[in-house]
């Protein structure tokens, strides 16, 4: 969060804790309150802040917390989304992909308790397109299995722990009750995360093979 200072008719100087980062340009900045409205009883504040750095305006509202201090409650526009999934996963898993974005959303959006099962249903997809591309004359049975079974599919062990793992706390986020309550959402996209980039050292290995294999003929 950042932290301003904006003077507030003759009520004096109030300081806001903002939202850091632009929702256009995603810049960590110091915003720059424009236009105010406020509450007769100086409870909320809306706001239309302008970023420093893309001189874009945006909406914020803002609640006291103690006299003359008040924080951010909602923001407009969301910010984006940000993944650290690896270059190209859109073109090679486009439904895991498209489903992982809609979760990383909703957490912006700051829906903590559905995200998770978008993050879940992501993984799922991944699996899955991943485990057709090995066995494609299986495709209607890794369809119909459980996730479980389509992850001893895999011949990497680190593959396999990883979607375990991840597949256990992407349940935990489906559930009241949670089995693991050591590992937050956070746990969950590092397991997946990782995952994705071993599948894709596995497809890059794969090239590497067919490339050696073509030169020995």
């Amino acid at each position: 969060m950042s932290i301003i200072e904006h003077k507030i008719g003759t009520y004096g100087n109030c300081r806001f804790v903002c939202r850091n980062a632009c929702p256009y340009c995603n810049k960590i900045i110091f915003p720059e309150m424009r236009v105010y409205t406020i509450a007769r009883d100086f409870s909320s504040i809306n706001a239309i802040m302008l970023c420093p750095s893309c001189f874009t305006e945006y909406f914020e509202k803002f609640t006291k917390i103690y006299n003359f201090e008040y924080t951010t409650v909602e923001a407009y526009p969301y910010a984006k989304p940000q993944t650290t999934l690896p270059a190209g996963f859109s073109e090679l898993f486009p439904d895991f992909y498209k489903i992982y974005l809609e979760a990383a959303q909703a957490e912006s959006y700051n829906l903590l308790e559905i995200c998770g099962m978008g993050y879940r249903k992501a993984l799922e997809a991944l699996v899955k397109q991943y485990a057709i591309e090995l066995f494609p004359n299986e495709v209607q049975k890794i369809q119909k299995e459980t996730l479980m079974q389509t992850i001893q599919r895999f011949a990497s062990q680190k593959i396999i722990t990883l979607a375990t793992a991840a597949t256990w706390l992407g349940n935990d986020h489906a559930h009241l009750v949670t089995k693991h309550p050591d590992y937050d959402l956070n746990a969950l996209k590092s397991f997946i995360n990782v995952l994705c980039q071993y599948i894709q050292s596995e497809k890059e290995i794969e090239k590497a093979t067919d490339l050696i294999n073509r030169a020995k003929k």
